[in-house]
């Protein structure tokens, strides 16, 4: 029994991480622009004090549009690895570990953007799950990758 509730512990970070990124994408479209917003003042300001220019609308476009795709591909990194720690204990084999992983991020993505698509002043597409779906398995492999050792060897 003990050993069953601490499997299941395991899997509160990334129930904790699938939360979060449902609440960001809850946020209507304004309040979604200026939550990001807030990263693209902090930002701009340290360019234009290190150029002495101040930054063209354009410019400050193209910013926010990063700024938006780099919080997805992050968000998502976080889940991956979050997966790979929930089903570690199990899932025997390393590369169904990794694949499971990818595939539940994958899914999340998607319903994400469903959701989305679903909230006023949102758009849910595509390209962004696959900027999702990146960004998970980049964690995933990170997390393979340092975690290696004490990541399940069973077959």
């Amino acid at each position: 029994m003990k050993k069953v509730l601490k499997a299941m512990l395991r899997f509160v970070p990334m129930l904790a991480v699938m939360v979060i990124i449902y609440w960001f994408s809850a946020m209507e479209g304004d309040e979604s622009t200026d939550t990001s917003g807030l990263f693209l003042r902090a930002i701009a300001k340290i360019a234009e004090s290190l150029s002495k220019h101040e930054l063209s609308n354009d410019a400050l476009g193209a910013m926010h549009l990063i700024i938006r795709k780099c919080a997805h591909f992050s968000e998502y990194a976080v889940l991956g690895i979050s997966a790979m720690y929930a089903f570690n204990q199990i899932i025997g084999s390393r590369l169904l570990l990794i694949i499971w992983s990818e595939i539940l991020s994958f899914l999340y993505a998607c319903t994400d953007e469903w959701h989305q698509y679903h909230v006023p002043g949102r758009f849910g597409t595509f390209s962004d799950v696959l900027i999702d779906s990146a960004g998970a398995i980049t964690g995933i492999l990170l997390a393979f990758f340092i975690f290696h050792n004490k990541i399940s060897k069973r077959n």
